[in-house]
């Protein structure tokens, strides 16, 4: 059984908790809600005491009410994992729903030079899925999904940015930064939504 699958069982709860009032506020890492958390568990210096006045712990780890992950807080304002860039889409295809979440997952864990080629790959998939051939370049998959309008001629900026990082990530030394990563899922997400989720909203007429 997998940890997720742990934390789903309604039996489960994490034990020998402390109440934190008021409850910490967050986004949670795990599920993407906002929530406040009154249970944790808290770690400080040997010295630490959490009844004396003017201490504070070095480190939370709280406890979410809605998924019951454990998500580290640290004194220095930190969060561990953090939340992931990104808003869940409906109607996915399986392939692309596991491509997209973890295009969030990595760029929510740091890992941004692993979302930009996350997200390069949806791209070629979704140009795949469109009608394009298997064996073309990156930027010719990009150029397929711009001739067909699937990208609008007046992204031109966009298409360039989504060739530089691309290219980057895959072929140059230099790691994507967070903008990178961020702007790059966004533009994906936008597809992905374009392409899938928005039609599938509309009922289909008799």
């Amino acid at each position: 059984m997998s940890i997720s699958e742990m934390l789903q069982l309604e039996k489960f709860q994490w034990r020998n908790t402390t109440k934190v009032v008021p409850a910490i506020q967050y986004f949670c890492g795990y599920c993407g809600h906002q929530v406040g958390s009154e249970q944790c568990f808290f770690a400080g210096q040997d010295t630490y005491n959490g009844d004396e006045p003017g201490t504070e712990p070095l480190i939370h780890a709280v406890i979410c009410p809605v998924c019951k992950g454990l998500t580290i807080m640290t004194g220095a304002g930190e969060q561990f994992p953090r939340n992931a860039p990104g808003n869940p889409i409906k109607h996915l295809p399986d392939d692309l729903a596991k491509l997209y979440e973890e295009a969030r997952l990595c760029a929510g864990a740091g890992a941004y030079t692993g979302s930009v080629m996350i997200c390069r790959k949806i791209l070629m998939n979704l140009a795949i899925e469109e009608g394009a051939r298997e064996d073309l370049s990156f930027v010719d998959y990009v150029d397929y999904l711009t001739k067909k309008v699937i990208i609008p001629q007046r992204a031109r900026g966009w298409i360039d940015h989504i060739r530089r990082c691309g290219n980057e990530a895959t072929h140059e030394l230099a790691a994507m930064s967070a903008d990178d990563a961020t702007r790059l899922l966004s533009f994906v997400e936008l597809l992905l939504k374009a392409l899938h989720e928005y039609p599938n909203m509309v009922p289909v007429r008799p």
